[in-house]
């Protein structure tokens, strides 16, 4: 499963959400980190102020506060013990953006496939034409060193016959 590194935030909800908006600022703070959290810790919170508290680093007391209003949005993970929770619609966002990020590596590997193909191909195509240059200035130096004995073979015939 890919890695979650964003996902959508959609304002106009989060603004119209009364019972956020009467949150206090360290409640509704809070609230925030928790939706992160959920985002990039498997979809899933702990269901414990404790650790909440230690992972987003607010006092413990704060998270006391708030955690009664916190909890009525988030649900139980059913198989977890009630170790867990997620908020619901997070949830689907998180899902939304999971399909998103699987997609985009499908087209990305997809299309570096083709490019890696295409490299090969012009690369075979490079060495091809330099191993035939090769193979031509060969064949060229070997003539003219064959042609160069010969006249020197034939120099050193009249030579000896003068």
């Amino acid at each position: 499963m890919p890695t979650l590194t964003w996902y959508k935030w959609y304002v106009e909800k989060w603004n119209s959400d009364t019972s956020v908006r009467e949150m206090t600022p360290i409640t509704r703070s809070i609230y925030r980190d928790l939706l992160d959290y959920q985002a990039i810790n498997d979809n899933r919170v702990p269901n414990d102020p404790q650790r909440i508290a230690n992972a987003t680093k607010w006092p413990i007391e704060d998270v006391k506060i708030a955690w009664p209003v916190i909890l009525k949005h988030f649900k139980e993970i059913e198989g977890t013990n009630g170790e867990f929770i997620a908020h619901p619609v997070q949830s689907e966002n998180i899902e939304n953006s999971l399909a998103i990020i699987g997609g985009l590596i499908k087209s990305g590997r997809k299309g570096g496939k083709a490019s890696g193909r295409k490299r090969r191909e012009i690369s075979d195509m490079r060495l091809k034409e330099k191993n035939e240059a090769n193979a031509s200035a060969n064949a060229s130096a070997n003539a003219e060193a064959s042609s160069s004995h010969l006249i020197l073979s034939v120099s050193s015939l009249k030579a000896v016959h003068e």
